[in-house]
């Protein structure tokens, strides 16, 4: 199927006008012969995006002159030119158009391939070597970034040598994907209060970043201000209902989507709650450990499965500071707990609680979770998963005794 004739890109008129195309000698520099290829590969994507600013937005340029020239391009456009800088730079690559997993299952007998959610990519890898899949034209992401609703999706694969049918393949489901969200709560000790301020600060890396840049869309001209922030509000309700289980009230933080993509993205949430603290006699009370994220509840209650497991991916940082009065004293601390599973499957829990430096009280006391999660296992591996999250949903139900050294 040669999806490129005669629709958004042909390959051979676009490379046929290079203009002033960076010479082999000039790729060299940018990307020197002596370093690793992926750390080549990675400066050769920072100078293309340089070169040529990603925009949806943006004309679809019909040759390599036209596009160097505009500055600024659309997917394919500025795809094609980071493909020919890795050629140049002698690093083997092919485009590739992929097909969402969460899309329209992609059928042949659709000329187009317009009905399906697809992207352009480069996968790039010397031969026998793990390729990387990169998207230079996609606005949010950077050299460390894979948008996972391509994990184990069909694609279509430039030939080698070019020219003639795409051939259909799969990208593998296991690639290795930097993918961090780190998660931390704090929380007065406040037991006579019916409610008090729960805050929560998001801390996104990589892929995880990536995924909530895209949730909160590309922002033009003609997107109107009030339709931005009701979308942003959305967004951020859902994520901490998602992670505390809890309606966000107040106005939102402003979140600049396209700024520093290559940064970790940062923003702080508060709404008010009532935690769960029981009395237990005297004046001690137990306190949840941990908020009621959904990545601690155990999905799975079937005795069996067919069909592959798929998870959320990477790994979860999440924290809990219980910021304690004076007076106050944590009456028992649980023993660290921790679990693996198949494929990197695995979770560590501990509770420290840490002491005033005006006083041998206690200041805080602090939960600590690390989960990692593949993205995909086979359904063979399916009741050792279901024994990791009956475990991991015992774990973060742990309650914690403390004194409130209040009087009964």
């Amino acid at each position: 199927m040669r999806f490129f004739q005669n629709h958004q890109l042909d390959l051979n008129f676009f490379y046929r006008s290079k203009g002033p195309m960076e010479s082999a000698e000039e790729v060299a520099v940018i990307a020197p012969p002596e370093l690793p290829w992926k750390e080549r590969a990675r400066r050769l994507f920072e100078h293309a995006r340089s070169r040529v600013k990603p925009d949806p937005d943006a004309d679809n340029q019909k040759t390599l002159r036209m596009l160097l020239k505009a500055g600024r391009g659309q997917n394919a456009d500025l795809t094609a030119y980071f493909a020919l800088l890795l050629n140049r730079a002698r690093i083997r690559s092919r485009i590739v158009l992929a097909f969402s997993r969460f899309g329209v299952p992609f059928h042949p007998v659709v000329e187009s391939w317009r009905p399906f959610s697809f992207t352009f990519m480069v996968e790039a890898a010397p031969r026998g070597e793990a390729p990387l899949y990169l998207s230079p034209g996609n606005p949010f992401a950077t050299s460390d970034t894979f948008d996972n609703r391509f994990l184990g999706s069909l694609a279509f694969r430039q030939p080698e040598p070019p020219g003639g049918d795409w051939p259909l393949i799969r990208i593998p489901a296991d690639l290795p994907i930097s993918d961090t969200t780190r998660l931390a709560f704090s929380s007065p000790f406040a037991p006579d209060q019916d409610e008090v301020d729960l805050t929560l600060e998001t801390t996104l890396h990589d892929s995880a970043a990536y995924r909530f840049r895209r949730m909160l869309g590309w922002r033009t001209w003609r997107t109107r201000t009030k339709e931005v922030k009701a979308r942003d509000q959305k967004i951020l309700e859902l994520w901490l209902d998602r992670w505390a289980n809890l309606e966000l009230k107040g106005t939102p933080p402003e979140i600049n989507r396209t700024e520093n993509v290559d940064q970790p993205l940062v923003f702080e949430l508060k709404t008010p709650w009532r935690p769960e603290i029981q009395k237990v006699g005297g004046s001690n009370v137990l306190v949840p450990a941990l908020p009621r994220a959904d990545l601690f509840r155990n999905p799975f209650q079937a005795e069996i499965r067919e069909l592959p497991i798929w998870l959320p991916g990477g790994r979860y940082e999440v924290s809990m500071t219980w910021h304690l009065p004076p007076g106050a004293a944590v009456m028992q601390v649980p023993v660290p707990a921790e679990a693996t599973g198949p494929r990197g499957l695995a979770y560590t829990m501990e509770v420290a609680a840490e002491v005033s430096p005006d006083g041998p009280e206690p200041a805080r006391l602090t939960t600590r979770v690390v989960v990692e999660l593949p993205f995909m296992l086979p359904a063979t591996d399916y009741s050792e998963v279901r024994r990791f999250f009956e475990g991991l949903q015992r774990a973060a139900g742990t309650r914690l005794l403390v004194a409130t050294g209040e009087a009964p």
